[in-house]
């Protein structure tokens, strides 16, 4: 008799264990669907609370950060969007301290500095990008952006090239 009650005991205490993280999963959807939605504002919003939640959540981390991409490419001054930018990099770099090798992450990472004009600092990110994941061709190609805002266009090309006969064509 006294197993059977051990496993009610053991399912319970996994219950009550996930409860906070069941809340933070239900702000990181909200979040996603806010970014698919582009409503950048709310998803921002929503993955702040799923943070103050679950701040060892890297995917909260991926979608604070391209919502505050988004919105600092709809501020109508270019000189206005750096901070927001900063925003965006600071939660790429804090979800990148969880997941070290997180491609999204690593890539929006790159992109953000690129924005920034961090050129350095998104050469070190793309190298890490491609040796966390030569097989990938997003990698190239984004590492082929890279390359051309470096004004490195033999470089740039040749990333292209690789994205695109890795299936990458966009």
């Amino acid at each position: 008799g006294l197993l059977r009650w051990q496993g009610a005991v053991a399912g319970a205490a996994v219950i009550a264990a996930s409860v906070s993280r069941i809340e933070a999963e239900y702000w990181s959807e909200l979040s996603r669907a806010a970014l698919r939605d582009r409503k950048y504002d709310e998803s921002v919003a929503y993955a702040q609370r799923g943070l103050a939640l679950e701040a060892g959540n890297y995917d909260l981390f991926y979608y604070l950060g391209e919502a505050q991409h988004f919105i600092a490419l709809r501020q109508a001054k270019p000189e206005d969007q750096p901070p927001t930018h900063e925003l965006a990099a600071l939660a790429f770099e804090e979800g990148l301290a969880l997941f070290p090798n997180d491609l999204r992450l690593l890539l929006k990472l790159g992109r953000t500095y690129d924005n920034l004009g961090r050129y350095g600092d998104a050469e070190t990110v793309f190298q890490r990008a491609l040796a966390a994941d030569p097989n990938f061709g997003n990698v190239y190609a984004y590492y082929g952006v890279h390359k051309h805002l470096m004004k490195e266009y033999g470089e740039a090309q040749r990333f292209y090239l690789k994205a695109n006969a890795m299936g990458e064509r966009e």
